[in-house]
């Protein structure tokens, strides 16, 4: 996976996912791990999102609790995609599971460190998540953000998770932060 990493190609990454992937099962922790150094050396948005669905996606939605405890650990990570990553883990959760309100609800948690993000890097990721969790468990999200009064998320952050809210939870919502 070096060499293919080495060549920086697009489609590259799409292989090193899958193939990282095969190893959810045998070594979730030092799957997860590689994946996180892959996209710290990929060190571009895409890269990113290709190996974060691919892999700590997929892993949470096959282990979530020990997977959950591991992206947990990113948020103190200094670099950015690694930081990107656990949006892009959630919003590949979100379109995988059904019917799981209290898993949701985790996940809801896992973000809210990174509520008032600046980094417009991390702000698109973790806003991905937010707005598909919004997709399919609007009043879920709804809850989240109320919950979060008082804090200055971005203006992008708050655009990207009203996505799929019906209009009347919007204006409720952009209430909440003038």
């Amino acid at each position: 996976m070096d060499k293919v990493e080495a060549t920086k190609a697009m489609g590259g990454y799409v292989i090193i996912g899958s193939a990282l992937s095969c190893f959810i099962d045998h070594d979730l922790p030092k799957t997860l791990d590689k994946a996180k150094e892959y996209i710290i050396k990929g060190d571009a948005w895409y890269v990113t999102d290709i190996v974060g669905e691919r892999v700590l996606g997929e892993a949470l939605v096959h282990y979530f609790n020990e997977t959950l405890s591991i992206l947990e650990t990113f948020s103190k990570e200094t670099n950015p995609w690694a930081k990107r990553s656990v949006g892009v883990a959630v919003h590949y959760f979100a379109k995988r599971v059904r019917e799981a309100q209290e898993k949701v609800w985790s996940l809801l948690g896992l973000l809210s460190p990174y509520f008032e993000e600046r980094d417009t890097r991390i702000v698109k990721g973790i806003g991905w998540g937010l707005k598909t969790l919004g997709r399919y468990y609007p009043n879920l999200l709804v809850d989240f953000l109320k919950s979060q009064k008082g804090r200055e998320p971005s203006h992008l952050l708050i655009k990207k998770a009203l996505t799929y809210l019906s209009p009347e939870k919007k204006t409720e919502i952009k209430a909440l932060w003038g």
